[in-house]
This record gives C-alpha cells, sequence and structure tokens, in this order.
C-alpha cells in the first residue's frame, strides 16, 4: 500500500474503524516489547508490500508483486527473527539519513546512495548489540501511527473537529511530526522502563 493509497483509506474508511486502530496502536506502544516477534513479521511484510507496489508501478506488471512480497519478507521475518530485527533497524536508520540528506540537499546522485548504504551498514550493525532498542523504537513508531490514524478516523465523527484537525495538520508538517513523534517517544521511554523493570530482554 502507497503512501497516498493508504491517505485515501484514512478519508474514505467508516469512523469506527478508528476504534481497532486504536487499540492495536496503544498495544504496541505499551507492549510491543513483549510481541516483538509477531511485529517483525508485520514490518517485514509490509516492507515486502511496499517494494512490490513500487516495483509494480515502475514496471507496469500486475499488482501480484505486492502480496507476494508480503508473504515472502513475511517469512523472512518469521524464520530468522533475530537478524530480521537487525536489519530493521539499519533500514529505518538508512531511511532516517536518507530522508534528511534529502531535505538539506547536502547530497545527491552517486554520493547520496553510499552516504545511504554506508548508513544501512552501520545502523544494522549498532542493532546487532542493541537489538532490545531497535524493538523498542520501531513498535513505538508503528503504534503511534495506529494511535493517529485510529484518532483521525474517530475524529470524522465530527466534522467541525476534523476539519480543523485536518487544516492544522495540513498546513504545516512540523505540526504532523509532532503529532507523531510525541506518542512514539512517551512509548518509547514506557516500553524501556517497563522491559528495564521486569527484566526481560529480546
Amino acid at each position: 500500500m502507497s503512501l497516498r493509497a493508504y491517505q485515501l483509506f484514512l478519508e474514505q474508511a467508516d469512523p469506527l474503524v478508528g476504534l481497532p486502530l486504536v487499540v492495536a496502536g496503544l498495544l504496541l506502544m505499551g507492549f510491543g516489547w513483549r510481541l516483538w516477534k509477531f511485529c517483525v513479521v508485520l514490518s517485514f511484510g509490509l516492507i515486502g508490500w511496499a517494494v512490490g507496489v513500487v516495483i509494480s508501478d515502475a514496471s507496469g506488471s500486475p499488482d501480484l508483486l505486492a502480496p507476494v512480497g508480503l508473504f515472502a519478507l513475511g517469512f523472512v521475518g518469521f524464520r530468522w527473527p533475530n537478524q530480521a530485527v537487525s536489519l530493521l533497524g539499519g533500514i529505518a536508520g538508512s531511511f532516517l539519513v536518507m530522508n534528511l540528506l534529502g531535505v538539506a540537499a547536502l547530497l545527491d546522485g552517486a554520493a547520496w546512495w553510499v552516504a545511504c548504504i554506508v548508513a544501512l551498514a552501520v545502523f544494522t550493525g549498532v542493532s546487532v548489540i542493541n537489538r532490545h532498542l531497535v524493538v523498542v523504537f520501531v513498535t513505538s513508531i508503528e503504534g503511534a501511527m495506529l494511535l493517529v490514524s485510529g484518532m483521525t478516523l474517530l475524529c470524522r465523527f465530527s466534522p467541525a473537529i476534523y476539519g480543523e484537525a485536518r487544516g492544522l495538520v495540513s498546513g504545516s508538517a512540523l505540526v504532523a511530526s509532532f503529532l507523531l513523534l510525541v506518542p512514539a517517544a512517551v512509548s518509547v521511554f514506557y516500553q524501556i522502563s517497563e522491559s528495564n523493570r521486569s527484566g526481560t530482554d529480546t
């Protein structure tokens, strides 16, 4: 599913769909470190789906590549979860670097690709050492995205509130980032605290 398709889903879905999204988001934000294997399989499956969509759009091939990518990478995450979560941390870190370089316009062309590949290698190596923190970080982001999506749908019960919120978010990328990063940051600190208190690690 592309970002545009997901946006259309949020605009067209029934507001009641927001309730399970909010519940799922809160579960991931609070207990993602306990459900890390399931989250790794889900994350890899979604990455496979996105890769399939991109290849289908670029080549004009049927959309069957998306479900194939979903199941193929989902199986990789299921079969090798420890290695998969480290690679997931590398992908997340390189994606962050990629966007920062793009926004700042510091590099382009071959240098940009080299920087992204180096970031992938570095963040993957760090993730091998700090696998638990990667699990907490990824599940916090995923949970925050589901929570914000669910709240967006529930706001549609009140057209006035939905209109104000949509105008606020669409008018400033900073506000949209703030709405996502704040619950994600709260989740990160909460999960670290809970896992340390229970003495559980991935």
